[in-house]
Order: C-alpha cells, then structure tokens, then sequence
C-alpha cells in the first residue's frame, strides 16, 4: 500500500472516531449535521457521504424527523459487551483477592 494511500485510511479512521467522540457528548438528542462539521472542521459534503456510511453499518443512527444524528444501536452493543466483560474480569479478580487474602 502506498504511503499516501495508507495516510488517506488514517485519516479517515481517525475522522470517523472523532464522529463518534463528538457525539457521545450530545446525549439522545444527537446533533445537526452543520455542528458535526464543523465540530470536526470537516465539510458538510463529508457529512453527508460519510454519515449514512456509518447509519449503514449501525454505529449511527440519523433521527427522521429531525435530521439529527446521534450513536446507533451497534455502538451501543459494542460499549455494553465491553462493559460486561470488564465486570467478569472484575468479579475474577475480586475472587482471585479472596482466595489471596484468606486466613
């Protein structure tokens, strides 16, 4: 892969996880596609090819009566297996302590 080619996907990874980044902080009500560009100093043409992308996949969702967009179902999934697996490990560790400190 060529260099430029290679900076190109970085780029574009690093813009789709600051989509994500961004509207984390928006909350349920999500966000305009203007203040998405602008928040990420992108174009709203980038928005508006790159967004329905993510929609597309399920890790955006675009909220039809207000054109909004906020964090889809996927993100959603992926961040809750996460956080379940963390706790087994927690609960493993907590185990692992007791055992330890036993006696």
């Amino acid at each position: 892969m060529s260099r430029k080619k290679n900076d190109d996907n970085n780029s574009a990874l690093l813009k789709c996880a600051a989509v994500f980044d961004f509207l984390a902080g928006q909350g349920r009500d999500g966000a305009r596609p203007t203040d998405i560009a602008a928040a990420l100093a992108v174009s709203p043409s980038w928005v508006s090819v790159n967004l329905p992308a993510l929609e597309e996949i399920g890790w955006l969702e675009r909220m039809e009566e207000t054109s909004r967009w906020r964090l889809g179902r996927r993100f959603a999934q992926v961040a809750a297996q996460e956080v379940a697996e963390l706790k087994k490990a927690e609960n493993r560790i907590s185990e692992d302590l007791n055992r330890w400190t036993r006696g």
